[in-house]
């Protein structure tokens, strides 16, 4: 069972008491992850999310290139960062793909578990539904000014 001291700098346990934190750690599984190693694929099946304890994983989407499928950077989750939040949403799709970039450890949740958790504690589900609604909003509003950056770079290219 992972310690909860580490759950103090992750935004999706914030402001959970001492007794969801404990069940949360209870269904918490460490896992070390090396470099390279693909966590998931965007569009697959998501079934568990991650909070990352040590080291780096990079999200990205694929894009073709030149008739080449590449993997588009989009954000790199550090140390207290949530990725795989899609284990908890409907309709349990990742929306991206994230890689180890760097060495380390993850805790990982079976999104399954998490749900049925969720079920029995309301007060629980309240507070880690807000919290990943935050979570969401974020990253949403981080692939908004990529995609505005991205616009206003083709329109200029366009218009000259």
């Amino acid at each position: 069972m992972p310690a909860l001291d580490s759950f103090e700098r992750v935004d999706l346990f914030r402001g959970l008491p001492a007794s969801g934190l404990e069940a949360l750690a209870a269904l918490g599984t460490p896992q070390h992850v090396d470099s390279g190693r693909i966590l998931f694929e965007l569009g697959t099946q998501a079934e568990t999310f991650y909070v990352v304890q040590e080291g780096r994983i990079d999200l990205t989407m694929p894009i073709e290139l030149f008739g080449h499928p590449e993997d588009a950077f989009m954000e790199e989750v550090n140390r207290g960062g949530m990725l795989g939040w899609s284990a908890l949403v409907p309709p349990n799709h990742y929306t991206m793909s994230a890689r180890v970039a760097v060495d380390g450890e993850v805790l990982a949740w079976k999104g399954a578990a998490v749900r049925e958790l969720m079920a029995r504690d309301k007060d629980l589900a309240v507070v880690l539904l807000d919290n990943l609604s935050a979570i969401v909003g974020q990253r949403l509003s981080r692939m908004q000014a990529l995609w505005i950056r991205e616009l206003q770079r083709t329109l200029s290219t366009k218009l000259k």
